[in-house]
Order: C-alpha cells, then structure tokens, then sequence
C-alpha cells in the first residue's frame, strides 16, 4: 500500500510576483534561510526529531516486548487462510445473524481455516508494542509501504466475529478474550509513530466496538458479560492515541520533502495523477535550490516547534491538533512563497479532529446503550431518557447529552456526529450504537 499524503487535498495557489518579483521572491527565501540556524536550536531544545534517526520517542522494545514477530506471522497466516474478498467475512456474519445446521458449520469451516492466525495475534497483542522492521534513515518517507494496516483491520474482523460465534454460543470468556484481543491489536498498531496508524487504531476499535454492541443481541439479559465489555470498553477509551508520540514521522517527511520537493511532486503525480502542484510552484525560478532547501527547513520546523512547544497537547491529541492547526495557518499563507511547502506536506487537521471525536462518540454511545438495557432489564421497560437510566455523559461533537431513540423493542443511542444535525439516528452521519443489532448490519 503505498503511503498517501494528506497534503494532495490542499488547494496550492503561490501569488503572482510582476515587476521584479523573481528578486523579490529571492530576497524572501534569503530572509527565512538565514532564520533556520535559530530555528533548529529551538526545535532541538523542544525534542523536534531533526533527522530519521530520532523517530522513535521512546527506545526499542526488548525482543521479548515486540508484537512484530507474532503479529507478522498473524497476518501471513490470515492471508494464507482466507480467499480474497469478503466471503470468509460473510459465512462468519450468517453463523451470528442467521444461525442453522449449515451456516454454523460454514462458519466452524472458516474459524478452523483462521485459528493459527488467531491465535498467534492473541499472542502478539499480549505484547506492550510493535516496531516494525523498516528502513527509516535511507528510504524517501513517501516511498515506504505500510501494508500491515488493511491487514490489521481485517484480522480484527475475524476476531470481532468470532467472539460474537463464542458468546452465541455461551462462552462468553472466550468472547471476552476476541474482543480484548482485538482492541489490543489496535492500540499497539496505534504506536507506530505515523498519523495513519492512529487511524487505522480508531478504525480497529470501530469495528470491535460494533461488535461487542452485536454481542449485546446475543445475550440480552447476560448483565455479567454486558459489565465485561463495558470494563472493556472503558479500559480501551482509556488509552486515547497520543498524536503527540506518533507525530514524528510527519516531521520527516516534512523534512525530507524540504530536501527534495520536486522528488515529492512526482511521487504524488505518480500516485494520484495531474493536480494543480507543479515544481514550477515549489522551486520559484532564479532561486538557488539550495536557498530554497533551506528556507523549507526553516518553514517546516517552524510549525512543528510551534505544535511542540503546547505541553498540554503531549498528553491531549485534541489540543495537539488545535496547536499543529495554528502553527500551520500561521506558516502556510498563500502570498509568501517560502511557504509553499507547507500547503503540501501537512496533514488535513480537520480529518483526524474528527476521527477522535468519532472515537469517543462511538464508545459513549455504547456505554448509553449498556445503560439503557441494564435500566430495561431490572424496570421490566426502556426509560424515557438516558439521564433516567443514570447516564449524563455529553457528545462530544456537540456538548449536549447522548440522544436516545426508542421503536417497539429496538433501542438507540446516538452522537450527532461529524456534521453536528440530530439525524434521529436514521443516518450516517450520526454515530449509533443500536440493540438488537446485526454483525453485519454495520457493513
């Protein structure tokens, strides 16, 4: 899977110098070069990672705490088990949503086919971390591969199922297991110290949060396995990914994109075709490349020491995000061209405000419907609101209280989600947890 930049959404327009705006342009480049020795004594001081070397915030783990050899195994076993498609997927889901003589056996035939897989990624996600084995110091960040990513997400799939299959069929530890399992898997995936693993950790917890709300259906009134998943549950909001910790391979890249922007442009050209970027935008004619090599630099550290410098976000990726989005608005104006870079080889902030947002939309949600069935079950009817079922938390979209929507037997509680409308529910755009739910109803 070749890494895709965030940076190629943004819209690049680099004002138009008449006169003599080439020795303009020049002189401008100048100004921010001679800035940059300033720039990296203050990026040092602050922990700003300068060179690929420094990548990681924290030491390698001992051989003995590494996940990447059994988690390695686990996804070469997983692709060897499995047909390409979603066939495998869709025999487990119709042994959960539509159970008889032959869809169960259908579905033993795929959890027989996986179990080495499985039980090798039960394995790596006892393990505290994961550090891949890549060559970070000599290849171009935007020719790395990450292939373990969809690979991840699919083998949290079958886990997610198969604990839905173990508590269908009354083994609730082993359903326990899958689903802490699963969320493990996510959080050390989420380590590596790139954004997009982050998301692909929130995209991890998504799908084992559906399905310990499916797992709900299949034990309605099991109060003492609904309180394990919601310990679950909790445990995994708990351990939020700190944008922070993993940011550090966008530096690098930001930094080898200031080496070698033009390097940057065909690899995007490459990936995603023609776009409104040219090199022409990126080395302004009658500028020494190595001026504008230099005032890139300056330009890009200029953000992340800024971004580093809110002690409050190396703990809280939500204010990270919120110092990384101003650093960048205030280095990335488009009528100075010393900045041009900037408008490439940052990510679209918004993107991943909203991806944390939805992952703690989606698990409050969750623990509202626990609620409200816990509230059900000992009342003999679902309440009318969730304050009544002794649930206040807020959405975290909009500040306001969790909704709750009740039809006959089914109940829902929902997040506003991104576009901040009460859809009722009835939408994508909410965030819904449902009971009773199908295993493949979130397809």
């Amino acid at each position: 899977m070749r890494f895709v930049r965030w940076g190629t959404q943004l819209v690049l327009l680099i004002a138009v110098i008449s006169g003599c705006g080439r020795n303009t342009t020049r002189s401008k480049f100048e100004s921010v070069a001679a800035e940059l020795p300033q720039v990296e004594a203050e990026a040092k001081r602050l922990g700003v990672p300068l060179s690929a070397a420094d990548i990681f915030l924290k030491p390698a783990p001992s051989a003995a705490d590494n996940a990447v050899v059994p988690l390695s195994k686990a996804l070469a076993a997983f692709e060897r088990a499995v047909p390409k498609g979603n066939a495998w997927r869709e025999r487990l889901e119709a042994a959960v949503d539509s159970p008889s003589a032959s869809t169960r056996e259908r579905g033993d035939e795929i959890l027989k086919a996986l179990a080495p897989a499985l039980a090798l990624a039960t394995e790596a996600a006892a393990k505290p971390a994961v550090r891949f084995d890549r060559d970070w110091t000599d290849t171009a960040p935007w020719a790395l591969e990450f292939p373990e990513l969809a690979q991840v997400k699919d083998l949290s799939r079958a886990i997610s199922v198969r604990a839905l299959i173990r508590a269908s069929r009354g083994d609730t530890a082993g359903a326990v297991r899958d689903f802490r399992t699963g969320l493990a898997l996510g959080r050390i995936i989420g380590s590596d110290p790139y954004f997009l693993a982050v998301l692909v950790q929130i995209a991890t917890e998504a799908i084992l949060t559906r399905g310990m709300t499916a797992a709900l259906t299949a034990r309605p009134k099991d109060t003492q396995f609904h309180r394990a998943l919601l310990q679950l549950a909790a445990q995994a909001s708990a351990r939020s990914p700190n944008l922070y910790a993993v940011s550090r391979f966008e530096v690098m890249y930001g930094l080898a994109a200031a080496k070698d922007p033009d390097q940057v442009i065909s690899a995007l050209t490459e990936s995603q075709g023609e776009g409104p970027i040219s090199r022409a935008d990126l080395l302004p004619s009658g500028v020494p490349r190595e001026l504008v090599a230099k005032a890139y630099r300056a330009r890009v550290l200029q953000v992340w020491n800024m971004a580093y410098a809110e002690e409050s976000g190396h703990k809280d990726s939500l204010r990270f995000l919120e110092a990384l989005r101003d650093a960048i608005t205030r280095h990335s104006q488009k009528n100075d061209p010393t900045t041009a870079l900037n408008r490439l080889a940052f990510p679209e902030i918004e993107d991943f405000n909203n991806a944390l947002r939805q992952r703690e939309a989606l698990a409050g949600s969750f623990r509202g419907l626990v609620s409200a069935l816990r509230f059900r079950t000992q009342k003999g009817r679902p309440p009318k609101t969730l304050d009544e079922a002794g649930f206040t938390e807020t959405d975290p979209f909009d500040g306001k209280p969790y909704r709750l929507r009740v039809d006959g037997g089914t109940v829902h509680v929902y997040s506003v989600g991104r576009n901040r409308v009460d859809d009722q529910g009835r939408r994508r755009e909410d965030t819904v947890s449902t009971f009773p739910q199908q295993v493949g109803a979130e397809r």
